[in-house]
């Protein structure tokens, strides 16, 4: 199991400033819904990896936009100015806040030196017509997107990515066979900020189920399959950008490959967002097969996994770094073990409890 591990870790070492990126393609996809809920955050995604993939020396033929409408002229994009007026906040949670913060204006989509196509299902299946032929050995597809994501509550393991259209969406399962259509040595590399986004790292495995992944598969999500994600807005907030895609472009332009930009996201997003990778849902996975044949609660196995690990802490000097780090980001302690962190979480719900009352009290007073 460990050794199969290891070649999973390795797959997910994409190097965005390679030398040569002849052989990568990338497809962007911002299905958005409808003009209504076709944030302006999710185009200011697109464009900036855009930018990035052509800076790195990606063939502009190689990268491929689905963006709601695509090329229809039609106002298909909600912006909204940022509120500046420093007293705007007294009005927060009042009647004469919707009346009077600015309102939402409707644009067209366009991304510079680019042609944007529809983020439908058929434009999916287009695509991957195409690539089916023209991909081969070796070649490398990053798979991103920015949207809105729905949670299937019977199955979180196959959550849906919104398109574009009334009744417009695709969830893992499909998305997966479209994926089988490709050369089985294709990598693949997904980075993905809608919510529920931690879903789709089951597109690894071949069925359900499944304990090997199917193809050489890495990817980077938001969040968890079971919590949305922050990063959807309408107001044009080019100088205070948040979120998961952000950050990981932040990462992105600064050097880093894929595996050291999911480091630094962890320490920089300040938001509510879980930044996860594929290996992390496929280590778990493995840790819950050894747990429950041994009969293990799972939280107790990984501890003996951990105080194995830490009886040589030089081994692991970068990771013991980096929850030191993320500790410092968001003021908290730098745990060694999940049962500290069980422990802490009872003592955050109390917290957490504590505020809410806090937050009704002063909106009374506001109000």
């Amino acid at each position: 199991m460990i050794s199969l591990l290891l070649v999973w870790l390795i797959s997910e070492v994409p190097d965005i400033y390679a030398s040569d990126h002849s052989r990568t393609h990338a497809l962007l996809i911002n299905g958005g819904g409808n003009n209504r809920i076709n944030y302006q955050s999710h185009l200011l995604h697109v464009k900036r990896i855009h930018r990035i993939l052509l800076q790195a020396g990606v063939p502009a033929d190689n990268i491929s936009i689905l963006s709601s409408d695509g090329a229809d002229p039609g106002p298909d994009l909600a912006t909204r100015e940022v509120q500046d007026d420093a007293n705007s906040w007294l009005l927060s949670g009042t009647r004469l806040e919707r009346v009077l913060r600015p309102s939402i204006q409707y644009e067209n989509s366009l991304v510079d030196g680019a042609t944007l196509r529809p983020a439908t299902n058929d434009s999916l299946q287009q695509w991957f017509e195409k690539a089916e032929l023209e991909l081969g050995p070796d070649d490398v597809l990053l798979l991103y997107v920015t949207d809105h994501g729905t949670l299937n509550e019977d199955n979180p393991s196959n959550n849906q990515i919104t398109l574009w259209g009334k009744d417009e969406n695709i969830d893992v399962e499909t998305l997966k066979k479209l994926l089988r259509r490709l050369h089985p040595a294709v990598n693949v590399v997904t980075l993905m900020s809608q919510c529920f986004s931690g879903s789709f790292a089951n597109l690894m495995f071949g069925q359900p189920g499944d304990e090997v992944p199917a193809r050489t598969m890495g990817g980077y999500f938001s969040s968890t399959a079971d919590r949305p994600a922050y990063g959807c807005y309408p107001e044009n907030r080019e100088e205070y950008q948040v979120g998961h895609s952000f950050r990981f472009f932040d990462a992105l332009e600064e050097g880093n490959d894929f595996p050291e930009a999911h480091a630094r996201v962890l320490v920089t997003d300040q938001t509510p967002d879980v930044p996860l990778r594929s290996s992390d849902l496929y280590l778990e996975n493995i840790l819950k097969v050894e747990s429950e044949t041994l009969g293990l609660e799972f939280d107790e196995l990984v501890d003996q996994h951990l105080r194995s690990a830490w009886k040589d802490k030089k081994a692991w000097e970068k990771e013991i770094r980096l929850l030191d780090r993320m500790g410092e980001s968001f003021g908290y302690f730098s745990p060694r073990f999940l049962s500290e962190l069980a422990q802490h979480s009872d003592s955050l719900s109390a917290v957490s409890d504590q505020l809410n009352d806090y937050e009704a009290a002063w909106t009374r007073t506001l109000h």
